[in-house]
């Protein structure tokens, strides 16, 4: 049988849940200089790098940031992927990295400072390495953009429902550039 006040009743509700997250979305901002690095060591900062230039984004890339490297911008964006060829042509390992994140986190928060994490690779980006990262980073960042693909498990829809991070998920790498320019209107 058809209830039509439980129908109207689940209608407000997807309604006004939904104009939350636009607003959150919608509100979010970020100033440049912005410093882009890698958490994982992946590939996938070179493609942000390439759409934030492709955008003409004022930012400062340091795949292997340290905190003090937040001296020179207004914002950060972490991009997050874990490679086990990048983090040894580093010299470094995971457990390194997510402390190196963990410390840019912390400075960026005490100069309140807004932090975007970005998952360009999808699901092939996916794996123990990247999620361990994830789980060490998405809690902590205001906004996400993320390839959708890289969340069919709804790791990134669970992190973003529990610690309310507002983001954007998008079809494909290429067409992260649009909302990552919106950053900055």
């Amino acid at each position: 049988m058809f209830n039509k006040k439980m129908f109207t009743m689940t209608i407000m509700l997807l309604l006004v849940f939904g104009l939350t997250l636009g607003v959150a979305a919608e509100e979010f901002s970020m100033t440049e200089p912005f410093l882009l690095t890698s958490i994982g060591q992946s590939p996938d900062v070179d493609m942000a790098a390439s759409l934030s230039n492709r955008a003409e984004l004022d930012f400062e890339f340091d795949a292997l940031a340290e905190a003090e490297k937040l001296e020179e911008v207004e914002s950060l964006i972490l991009v997050v992927g874990g490679s086990s060829k990048g983090l040894g042509d580093a010299g470094i390992d995971s457990d390194v990295e997510i402390e190196r994140a963990e410390a840019l986190i912390e400075t960026a928060r005490e100069k309140e400072m807004p932090i975007v994490g970005m998952h360009l690779g999808g699901q092939a980006r996916r794996g123990d390495l990247s999620d361990s990262l994830i789980e060490a980073v998405f809690p902590e960042v205001d906004y996400y953009i993320v390839v959708e693909e890289g969340d069919h498990d709804e790791m990134f829809s669970n992190i973003a429902e529990e610690y309310e991070v507002a983001g954007e998920f998008v079809d494909a790498t290429a067409m992260a550039q649009q909302p990552l320019v919106d950053l900055f209107e």
